[in-house]
């Protein structure tokens, strides 16, 4: 009731429809990216919203959380990239940013239009 209610006297897009399709739009461009089902990915942000991964078949086995995400971002370039690269020999194919952006200056990280994710492939 709360719902339609907030719908009917908002001037607020309607997020809670649309909220079903962010899942399936990460999962569809992690598919699109090569990223296939039984592939291990690994998390940097909120692991509250990972639906994305049952929908991908992937299997999120390591993570760093959103509390820390900020570190991971404000690396150097090569401390960074040697943790990712630890991350692929471990069986990461990915790396996926949910709830949180790399900077500008971050290289090689694809944003997931209309979400608040984005992903980097990594090569093994």
């Amino acid at each position: 009731v709360t719902y339609v209610i907030d719908q009917s006297f908002s001037r607020r897009i309607d997020r809670g429809l649309n909220a079903r399709f962010v899942n399936f739009d990460v999962a569809q461009s992690l598919s699109a990216a090569g990223i296939t089902r039984g592939e291990r990915v690994a998390l940097v942000g909120d692991e509250s919203d990972i639906y994305w991964a049952r929908l991908a078949g992937v299997e999120v086995f390591a993570q760093i959380p959103l509390r820390d995400a900020p570190v991971y971002w404000d690396m150097q370039e090569a401390e960074r990239d040697r943790l990712n690269a630890r991350l692929a020999e471990a069986g990461a194919s990915a790396l996926v940013a949910s709830w949180t952006h790399p900077p500008p200056n971050v290289r090689g990280w694809k944003r997931i239009d209309g979400t608040e994710f984005s992903f980097l492939t990594l090569t093994r």
